[in-house]
């Protein structure tokens, strides 16, 4: 005898297959989104690390400007301390800075920060010695990045070292005027990945003026 329509039972199976079909679909979507998320994150962060790189070679390449003493760079217990003539015309108007950085935790940011000091700054004053925490000195942030993995004692995105050339090698910033380089020193700078996987990137930054 001919049947006509579905059985319960088909009509059931039917459903489930239906169902586990809608239940895949929605697990590759979560899965996509969240890898485009994290891509999208990822793209941000690295983003934010190459502009910090940039801003940070126009601060570090004022170190000796007018003076060209290689006292004017320092680098100690994770600060880096420069100090120059802002303007030749002035010569006596002398500006130390320091950079520093903070995690917040709150926010999940890395905060790196421009300490600048003129009151307590000398041609011949140890850079580490001057009092960066009192009311003469300006901090103004520099370079805020967001990272959601963030913690207290994540190590500090960027660091910096100091070295100084053998002689009689000298560098030149950019690579230009390299037939009359006058550098003796470079500062390395290092930006940590955002992931523990991820490498490190580097940027020499040529102190021209010392």
């Amino acid at each position: 005898m001919k049947k006509n329509g579905f059985s319960i039972l088909e009509l059931l199976v039917g459903l489930v297959v239906a169902m586990l079909c809608m239940i895949m679909m929605l697990m590759t979507f979560k899965q996509i989104s969240k890898v485009s998320l994290e891509s999208s994150m990822d793209a941000e962060y690295d983003t934010q690390v190459q502009l910090g790189m940039l801003v940070l070679q126009k601060v570090i390449q004022n170190a000796g400007y007018g003076s060209g003493n290689a006292a004017d760079i320092l680098m100690s217990n994770n600060t880096l301390y420069l100090r120059f003539t802002p303007d030749l015309a002035t010569p006596t108007i002398i500006k130390c800075q320091a950079l520093t950085s903070e995690n917040d935790i709150v926010n999940k940011e890395y905060k790196l920060f421009l300490l600048e000091n003129t009151t307590n700054c000398e041609a011949s004053t140890a850079l580490n010695s001057i009092a960066w925490t009192n009311s003469n000195t300006i901090k103004s942030p520099l370079i805020t990045i967001k990272n959601k993995e963030i913690s207290a004692t994540t190590p500090p995105i960027f660091s910096f070292s100091v070295q100084s050339l053998p002689s009689p090698k000298k560098c030149t910033p950019y690579g230009i005027s390299n037939a009359n380089p006058s550098g003796t020193k470079f500062v390395t700078v290092t930006a940590q990945g955002q992931h523990i996987t991820q490498k490190q990137i580097q940027s020499l930054i040529c102190l021209n003026n010392i």
